[in-house]
């Protein structure tokens, strides 16, 4: 249940989203699937905390699942500082990153595309430097 995964990961980065940050919620009724729920929730972790991470003084994030096609979605939008577009190509790439030293690993990106690649889903992003990124999870409908 990607909904479930996702709220338990919510409760989880509380702490770390409650201080500047507002969470938005729009999660559609989902299929049920055969996955490896603790690799997604990994997955959307990663997600939430760079989105946090992004952001300097206050800011949203919005959270929304829906079911395209024959995958289900889930989205994570921030209104943070976005991805200039000469690093968007690496940002996937093992120990790559932007953040100053020590404060990044450049690890979570890259193994959440690889836990993505093992569900035979994929990974879109979309951002402007400035305002903000949006990154979109496509995992496969293979019903439980």
């Amino acid at each position: 249940d990607i909904n479930e995964g996702l709220t338990v990961t919510l409760n989880m980065v509380k702490n770390e989203l409650k201080y500047n940050c507002t969470v938005h919620t729009d999660l559609e009724p989902l299929p049920i699937i055969d996955a490896f729920p603790s690799k997604l929730n990994q997955v959307f972790m990663n997600l939430l905390i760079n989105a946090v991470q992004s952001i300097t003084d206050s800011g949203d994030i919005y959270i929304r699942t829906f079911k395209k096609a024959s995958y289900i979605v889930v989205e994570v939008k921030d209104s943070g500082s976005g991805i200039p577009a000469g690093v968007l190509p690496h940002i996937f790439t093992p120990f790559f990153t932007s953040k100053p030293v020590g404060e990044g690993t450049g690890i979570g990106l890259s193994i959440s595309h690889g836990i993505i690649e093992q569900h035979h889903g994929k990974i879109e992003v979309i951002s402007k430097e400035g305002k903000g990124s949006c990154f979109s999870v496509y995992i496969p409908v293979k019903l439980k």
